[in-house]
């Protein structure tokens, strides 16, 4: 099966710049408005705490737009069904021995897993995004990159 594409900005293959603009202004136009990010539907209190950490997390990087919410609600209602069935079982050890709790916490650790992946929530995922956003600052702060595009 091959490798999920990855946003041009994380990409470690060399391309050329016109195919990087190409690529980030694709990006960036099917992102959407990053402003209007709410969710999608009606959350639990604690799945709409969930769904707003992360989402004010990743819009301080813009990194998300309107169409993640979808991502973002359905992560946010996984992790928190994960975090009950964790209750349970710290409650009630022998549910460990439950075969269809088991299961049950089997697919919510397979989809939190997905959406760990979706959403770049891993310790390398972070350590690119931060990478990432230095070089971005950099960009957006380096006076002769501002004088040759006119704006300094």
């Amino acid at each position: 099966m091959p490798r999920p594409a990855k946003p041009v900005e994380l990409q470690s293959k060399h391309n050329t710049k016109s195919d990087i603009k190409k690529r980030q202004s694709v990006q960036n136009s099917l992102k959407g408005d990053s402003s209007c990010i709410v969710p999608p539907y009606k959350l639990s209190e604690s799945q709409l705490n969930i769904f707003n950490k992360i989402r004010d997390v990743y819009n301080s990087v813009d990194l998300i737009g309107e169409l993640d919410v979808y991502t973002l609600a359905e992560g946010a209602v996984v992790i928190d069904r994960l975090q009950q069935l964790e209750m349970m079982i710290n409650n009630d050890p022998d549910l460990l021995t439950d075969k269809d709790i088991m299961m049950i916490r089997k697919g919510y650790t397979q989809d939190y897993y997905r959406l760990c992946n979706e959403l770049g929530l891993s310790p390398q995922s972070r350590a690119k995004l931060g990478s990432l956003s230095l070089q971005k600052d950099k960009q957006n702060n380096d006076t002769l990159l501002q004088l040759l595009k006119g704006s300094g």
